[in-house]
């Protein structure tokens, strides 16, 4: 399936203000939107694939090891952040 980008000589949509020599046709947009509809389903499906592995950690049906596993299996691993948050820093009233 050819990317929404390779659709346009510059390699991203035109802005809305610009000028705009492309004019898009029925198919074009039934088939963006399309892919937006199957798009939003997918990640329907990360969310809820993410709350079952807290549910089930959280229920010490899993242990981390094997949250982590299920995440990376799902390829949902790079929306989890691992590090601590940094410590917030105190401004000294003046």
């Amino acid at each position: 399936m050819e990317k929404v980008s390779d659709m346009y000589s510059a390699g991203s949509p035109p802005s809305s203000g610009g000028t705009n020599s492309h004019v898009d046709t029925d198919g074009e947009r039934n088939l963006l939107l399309q892919a937006l509809r199957i798009a939003h389903r997918q990640f329907q499906i990360a969310i809820n694939v993410i709350d079952a592995i807290g549910v089930a950690l959280k229920g010490r049906l899993i242990d981390s090891d094997t949250a982590l596993a299920w995440l990376h299996d799902e390829a949902l691993i790079d929306f989890i952040e691992l590090e601590p948050p940094a410590p917030e820093q105190k401004s000294e009233a003046a």
